[in-house]
């Protein structure tokens, strides 16, 4: 979004590190603050730890959760039973809605930042009113691009 992009251009901060440097993020920020501006080429490595206020290292199988709930959910939009934000709700709560951790070379951010999240294709299956054959392939199809 434009607008984003040209808040993000106003208010980002570069931080000048030194090898042996440790940086902490919050998982709500957006990191990203431009092109390195030091002399030379570096490199980091990234490690992601659980914590309080991050993203848990433990998996839930999202996957089974999303295709177990699929044909109710589509039944109840189809027959007007259902508002937008219990949709909303319950695609969140059922769903990944994180693009990580994943693998990059099989599933890339195309059209965005980040992959697609299990959230935004089960919004897709259901805007489209996918089968739950074709929602079944495309959730498979999803989890194997995440393969390491």
């Amino acid at each position: 979004m434009p607008e984003f992009i040209a808040y993000f251009g106003e208010h980002y901060v570069q931080l000048p590190l030194e090898k042996g440097d440790m940086v902490f993020f919050s998982p709500a920020l957006f990191h990203g603050a431009g092109n390195n501006q030091s002399e030379i080429d570096r490199m980091a490595n990234l490690v992601q730890i659980s914590s309080a206020m991050g993203r848990t290292m433990e998996t839930i199988n999202t996957d089974v959760m999303t295709e177990a709930i699929y044909p109710a959910l589509l039944a109840r939009i189809e027959a007007g039973a259902i508002s937008e934000r219990q949709i909303n709700n319950t695609v969140a709560a059922a769903a990944d809605g994180y693009s990580f951790p994943t693998n990059l070379d099989s599933d890339p951010p195309i059209g965005g930042n980040a992959p697609k999240t299990g959230q935004k294709l089960l919004h897709e299956a259901l805007s489209e009113k996918w089968s739950l054959a074709r929602f079944t392939e495309a959730m498979a199809a999803y989890a194997e691009r995440r393969q390491a």
